[in-house]
């Protein structure tokens, strides 16, 4: 097998940017340089390259645009110190990420929410979310929430619009192929999401956000809300995310856990940026290598994980010493007889609320999201009326709606390698 080689991304969730975020008072604006300081060279001494940041949700505190702003500053930031195309981000939201005014004072979302809410098993919330996602204007309505969110995401190929779900394709070697899969799980997320006598309430996803099984395909997912906190009777989604997915990442509960299934890993990250007023501070993030070797001509998946942990008396982030070992290593065969077998999905007909195959966002388009969402909005109007991309009907459609819509008609129009040489020569410009 030729073109084997080893992905390795940064895994963060809970960032929790707040309003304060970046200004002269912030007391985390050290933590932050620190996170830096050690991608830049604690990470590049043992690993030589980064393919991606993961985000598992909470980037934001409360949903606010600002906050994303922050966000888009310090991922920046991290991206110029390894070199990293600054389109190679994926993440997807947390409750933290929720509008709550928006919640609270539509009619609408909250009525669609308690809908979904109410459903009384997994089938009839599957049935409910199709409908929904079936009828553009119910799911903008749903959407409306995590809109600031999907705008800030939407220069990822990350934002959830008009879609329960993203993935990204990788290659690992010249035969399998890692699927990056982001799954939302904060659609019914509102003002009431601890109940009075502190309990939370239960998010819910559904069967349509998990990938069907694909032929030398490795999958992992990005979700916010682990298995624990789901409505999940019977436990079948989470079975079905043990089947299926080799790398589960998770956020939301601010403690490091890693855990085998018999076909991969869960990962329960602890908070980036958890609240100072936690008994238990500890700001933590990993790092992830993802590779495939052969033993006696079988290929076995390697997945290495370096827990990552803030030393408050030193200041700096230091190897996780609850674990005794600098990182944990794990294997699988891909071709072990034992796992489950590589099928359809059986239990129900879903795969036709939610076509894999539309969520697809390929690089080139990940690329422009981002390059041409930080050009200057007169430099964008040039380069669509030079090339007859632009349409009056494009005033006051939203950043997601916009970009996907400019995609589809520079394809129709054959000039998405014009439209990629102009955004990179004004991109250029910019920069001398």
């Amino acid at each position: 097998m030729r073109g084997a080689m080893m992905l390795s991304f940064i895994h963060l969730s809970d960032i929790h940017f707040h309003k304060y975020s970046g200004d002269a008072y912030d007391i985390d604006h050290d933590l932050r340089c620190e996170i830096i300081r050690d991608i830049s060279y604690e990470y590049r001494k043992k690993i030589s390259t980064i393919d991606g940041i993961l985000i598992c949700g909470d980037i934001a505190f409360s949903g606010d645009e600002q906050q994303y702003n922050s966000a888009t500053t310090f991922l920046n930031e991290i991206c110029n110190a390894l070199n990293l195309d600054k389109s190679h981000v994926f993440c997807v939201p947390g409750n933290h990420d929720i509008d709550q005014k928006i919640t609270s004072s539509q009619m609408a979302v909250a009525l669609l929410q308690k809908k979904l809410d109410e459903s009384k098993s997994t089938t009839e919330f599957d049935l409910n979310l199709g409908k929904i996602f079936r009828k553009p204007e119910d799911a903008t309505v749903l959407c409306a929430p995590i809109s600031c969110y999907n705008n800030f995401a939407a220069k990822y190929g990350c934002s959830f619009d008009q879609k329960p779900t993203w993935k990204q394709e990788i290659a690992i070697n010249d035969t399998f192929t890692l699927c990056i899969f982001g799954i939302n799980s904060a659609f019914i997320s509102n003002e009431h999401d601890h109940k009075p006598d502190q309990t939370e309430r239960k998010m819910r996803i559904s069967r349509m956000q998990i990938p069907e099984r694909k032929e030398n395909t490795v999958y992992l997912s990005l979700c916010h809300h682990p298995p624990e906190c789901w409505v999940d009777p019977g436990k079948i989604l989470s079975k079905k995310m043990d089947d299926r997915i080799a790398i589960q990442l998770y956020g939301h509960k601010h403690l490091q856990m890693i855990r085998k299934t018999s076909y991969g890993i869960v990962v329960g990250s602890g908070a980036t940026h958890p609240s100072r007023l936690e008994s238990d501070w500890m700001p933590r993030y990993n790092w992830i290598t993802i590779d495939i070797e052969f033993e006696k001509e079988v290929p076995t998946l390697i997945i290495k994980v370096y827990p990552r942990v803030l030393d408050d008396i030193e200041s700096k982030f230091i190897p996780d010493g609850s674990i005794n070992v600098e990182y944990l290593n794990f294997s699988f065969p891909l071709n072990d007889p034992t796992l489950p077998e590589r099928g359809e999905i059986s239990e129900g007909d879903f795969n036709h609320l939610c076509d894999p195959e539309v969520l697809l966002v390929e690089s080139w388009e990940r690329r422009f999201l981002y390059d041409f969402m930080n050009l200057p909005y007169v430099v964008r109007e040039e380069i669509l009326r030079s090339l007859g991309l632009h349409t009056d009907a494009d005033i006051g459609k939203t950043h997601v709606k916009l970009l996907n819509d400019l995609v589809e008609r520079a394809k129709e129009k054959a000039c998405v390698e014009k439209l990629m040489e102009r955004i990179t020569l004004e991109k250029e410009r910019m920069l001398r």
